[in-house]
């Protein structure tokens, strides 16, 4: 009975053996495992002026660099929005040849003034075999154990024009990234969010010209004809004659835009008139109502506007020939 007794634990001692090493094997054969995630601006457009119509597309390159393409918009602020994509390999064998194909397009609903991505591009020397716009297809090279690689993001970003009537302030647009690997593994997906702060277009309207009106020229020495920029009334010096046909007025104009928004108004410094029918000019000093850096009426996200006047004087004597003395200039207004 002692023989026997001592026996009988062998075939329990072989099993436990055997389960060991089965288990050994499950572990050298665990796929796998890669990660991803988006560095950089995502990327940012910064401070965008809509155009009056239709869209107004900004290219983002890969290096970063972002230029308007198409539309009246512009893009006011500066620098660079590159879009980095880092893609990891955990600490496994296969991660030294395991290759994975990609997919970047756009997705969910933009909102604001912004638009659907689209034209996305990609570099980087683990990018190959790229194909389509939106979505667009490409294959990923092998990242290495324990290794990250990385790739840079491209694509057109459209922002929405006035005529839209949508929304300005804010805006977000966001494109997806999945990577499926060519064997065992796990897919992997992340997102990025483009953002840029939209202002409706500036636009300015002329109500009135700057007239001088008709005027007498003095029978002798000089004398100054003067429209005042505040009130549009006309006064002169010296022994000129002013007639009340027709009437005299000053310059008024109104620029609209986004309200709350600070602008810069240009207006020149002085005007040439030329007769008509001969060559003969006027020079007139031009005046302004604007002051410091106005700011147009209401709130963001309300069109707001900012109205001023030009005014100006020029001198007459009694060599001044006679006729009918008309110019051109140009004001212009822009975001600060």
């Amino acid at each position: 009975m002692l023989y026997h007794s001592e026996k009988r634990p062998q075939p329990l001692l072989e099993w436990t053996v055997f389960l060991f090493a089965w288990l050994g094997v499950a572990s050298i054969a665990q796929a796998q495992k890669f990660g991803i995630g988006i560095t950089g601006s995502r990327p940012a457009l910064g401070n965008v002026t809509a155009g009056d119509s239709g869209d107004t597309v900004f290219q983002v390159s890969t290096s970063g660099a972002i230029t308007k393409i198409s539309g009246t918009g512009a893009r006011t602020s500066t620098g660079s929005s590159q879009v980095t994509v880092t893609v990891t390999c955990g600490n496994q064998n296969q991660c030294n040849s395991r290759t994975l194909s990609g997919t970047i397009s756009s997705v969910g609903s933009p909102t604001g003034r912004a638009g659907a991505m689209t034209n996305f591009d990609l570099s980087g020397s683990i990018i190959s075999s790229e194909s389509g716009a939106n979505p667009r297809t490409f294959t990923v090279g092998a990242i290495g154990k324990n290794s990250s690689k990385t790739f840079n993001v491209g694509m057109d970003f459209p922002i929405k024009g006035d005529d839209t009537g949508g929304s300005t302030g804010s805006a977000q647009s966001q494109f997806v990234i999945t990577l499926v690997p060519n064997g065992s593994g796990n897919t992997v997906t992340t997102t990025g969010t483009g953002t840029a702060t939209v202002y409706r277009s500036l636009s300015i309207t002329k109500n009135s010209d700057l007239a001088f009106g008709k005027v007498v020229r003095p029978d002798s020495g000089s004398s100054t004809v003067t429209i005042n920029a505040a009130t549009g009334l006309r006064s002169l010096t010296g022994t000129a004659v002013a007639l009340p046909v027709p009437s005299p007025s000053r310059a008024n104009y109104t620029v609209t835009g986004e309200g709350g928004r600070a602008v810069s108004i240009t207006v020149p410094t002085s005007v040439v008139m030329t007769r008509e029918g001969g060559s003969e000019t006027l020079t007139v000093t031009t005046t302004k109502t604007v002051s410091g850096t106005p700011t147009l009426t209401s709130i963001m996200g309300m069109e707001g506007s900012y109205t001023f006047s030009v005014g100006g004087s020029l001198t007459l004597t009694s060599s001044t020939v006679s006729g009918a003395y008309s110019g051109v200039f140009n004001v212009s207004a822009a975001y600060n």
